[in-house]
């Protein structure tokens, strides 16, 4: 039996899109530290929350392996790595279908090679996933968003698997 995510993906056509990078500035990483945000009040309204993504993505994490940073542990960290997921949605006022957007992109210390004492926050991958969910209800739209959060940390996962595989 077919879920309410796979019937979505089936009729929405949902496009995923991933930002390649050299896959070697994931050798070596140890701790994540996963923020949710921006999670827009369209997404809300349908029971969505931040505690819900940020749980499921950091036991996805903690089964590969992977160290959970708090927001503390990210700041006082040399060595900055921070997981971002990114959701928005939105409908017409009588349409029944509901566009949405989600995004997971890994963030961590770069520095410049021009000036190697200036380090910034930068993107290094990212993952995202356009699609709309045609007639179905606020209700299901939690399953559909967070299966969709899934899918991406799962190519996050492929990707730091391949660069740092256990032994």
């Amino acid at each position: 039996m077919k879920s309410q995510y796979d019937k979505a993906i089936e009729a929405e056509q949902a496009r995923i899109y991933e930002m390649p990078l050299d896959a070697q500035s994931f050798v070596g990483l140890e701790g994540i530290w996963v923020e949710i945000i921006d999670l827009c009040e369209d997404a809300k309204s349908t029971g969505l929350t931040e505690e819900m993504l940020k749980t499921d993505v950091e036991l996805k994490l903690r089964l590969a392996r992977i160290t959970i940073n708090s927001q503390e542990e990210f700041i006082a960290s040399d060595d900055w790595a921070k997981l971002l997921v990114n959701i928005k949605s939105g409908s017409g006022d009588d349409s029944p279908d509901m566009g949405y957007s989600i995004r997971v992109e890994l963030f961590q210390k770069v520095v410049l090679v021009r000036s190697p004492f200036i380090s910034v926050m930068g993107p290094t991958w990212g993952s995202s996933c356009l699609g709309v969910c045609s007639k179905c209800s606020k209700s299901d739209f939690p399953e559909i968003a967070r299966k969709g959060v899934k899918d991406l940390v799962d190519m996050f996962l492929k990707n730091y698997l391949s660069a740092n595989p256990t032994e």
